[in-house]
């Protein structure tokens, strides 16, 4: 039986494997161990897996007439789906993704989080009536808002009350499915991997704060990420007091009016604080790239000014990542293909 190294050894090269084709489309396994730096006999082994559990399908190179043995290369079975769920106190998004990441169908809920009770059935309704509609899914990925606590392995959502959710426990009699639950901004990063560089940042605001970091191939594991939880000012204030919906709507009421004042300084406020917030992660991590989303990016142009005044002031100069915002927070979508890499294979 393998050990605890070499499984999860086992599981990164099969992610990497799936991520490669994906991204190259029909590869033999010469060139799949060529490129990846793996060994022959460790991309033979994973591949048959793969070809048992129908993930790869295995066919002749086109155009290629040959003595001796025909060529062959893998492809991805797109026929085969996951699913991507996003659980946020906005609600529920659902995102059905082939093996190629090519999204299949997308759905929205509201998110009953009266009680812990309301909040599991309301979530195992939303996976039941996509995955009824598509039997082809696999297995699922959750996006999951909220702080994790690795110890207990239980995730803290903050609903009002607040309650904790154990996925194992708690979903046990409700899915069906294998599934995987990881942080909401790692799956927002997770969606766009193939196309970021290296040392990339996702922040995501919205009611609350999310922050991930993927470096050296990997997501950082950190209490650091919980950014909203920084104390930003002289009275005690935390991050997330000061930038996040839910304190535009107490500065500011549901309406907003960019000519009010009291506009004006919450959002002079965002841009002070969080520059200052960014500029001191990028310093520790040498960040290539900050990607800034949620609903608050709608309001971008009214601190984007400001942060980067602060962010400027506070970033060592041969440290500075590049600040993009963007307004779509395809979280649902990073952990459908996030199930598919993680899955067990």
């Amino acid at each position: 039986m393998p050990s605890e190294k070499q499984y999860l050894e086992r599981r990164e090269n099969i992610a990497a494997i799936l991520q490669y084709i994906r991204a190259n489309g029909a590869k033999s396994r010469r060139q799949i161990a060529d490129d990846l730096e793996l060994s022959w006999g460790c991309v033979s082994e994973l591949v048959s897996i793969l070809l048992m559990q129908d993930i790869l399908k295995e066919q002749e190179v086109e155009g290629i007439k040959a003595k001796g043995r025909t060529p062959m290369v893998l492809t991805l079975n797109n026929d085969i789906c996951f699913l991507g769920i996003d659980i946020n106190l906005n609600g529920l998004r659902g995102c059905v993704c082939n093996l190629s990441g090519e999204k299949i169908d997308s759905f929205e809920s509201v998110l009953n989080c009266d009680s812990k009770e309301a909040f599991v059935e309301t979530v195992g309704s939303f996976v039941d009536e996509i995955t009824n509609k598509h039997k082809e899914i696999r297995g699922v990925g959750f996006a999951m808002q909220g702080i994790f606590n690795t110890k207990r392995q239980v995730w803290n959502f903050p609903a009002k009350p607040n309650f904790e959710v154990h996925f194992k426990n708690d979903f046990a009699h409700r899915l069906s499915l294998p599934f995987l639950v990881e942080h909401d901004p790692n799956c927002i990063l997770y969606g766009c991997l193939d196309t970021t560089c290296n040392n990339t940042m996702v922040v995501r605001l919205d009611s609350g704060i999310g922050a991930a970091i993927y470096t050296n191939n990997a997501f950082l594991k950190n209490d650091l990420l919980e950014i909203g939880h920084i104390v930003v000012n002289e009275q005690g204030e935390r991050l997330h007091d000061k930038v996040s919906i839910k304190a535009m709507e107490k500065a500011c009421g549901k309406s907003i009016d960019i000519c009010d004042s009291a506009t004006q300084h919450f959002f002079e406020d965002v841009g002070k604080y969080l520059g200052i917030t960014l500029g001191n992660v990028c310093n520790l991590f040498a960040l290539d790239k900050i990607v800034i989303c949620g609903d608050i990016t709608n309001y971008y142009p009214l601190f984007s000014a400001t942060l980067m005044q602060y962010y400027t002031r506070t970033a060592i100069s041969t440290q500075k990542a590049e600040i993009a915002a963007i307004n779509v927070t395809d979280a649902a979508y990073g952990a459908a293909k996030m199930a598919i890499d993680k899955f067990q294979y």
